[in-house]
Parts: C-alpha cells; structure tokens; sequence
C-alpha cells in the first residue's frame, strides 16, 4: 500500500487524530454535527 515517490521510495497514506474516530457503539457520531450547549432556568 503506497505511492512511489523516487527510485526506491514508496510514501503511505497517514491520518490524522481528526481524520479518525474510535467508539465503542456501533455509530459513530460527527463532532461538527453535535450540539452540546445547555441553558439553566429558574
């Protein structure tokens, strides 16, 4: 798996932390696509 780059050099694909998402579930769930926010009433 890799691309050649050079006479005898091959390059591989790396991720990134945002490019990969471990969960226990099976569904994982967008970051960018949740809403967390919260508001406290009297």
């Amino acid at each position: 798996m890799g691309m050649w780059i050079g006479i005898g050099r091959k390059a591989r694909r790396c991720y990134g932390f945002d490019e990969v998402s471990l969960v226990p579930g099976k569904v994982t769930i967008n970051p960018n696509e949740v809403n967390v926010s919260w508001q406290l009433k009297g």
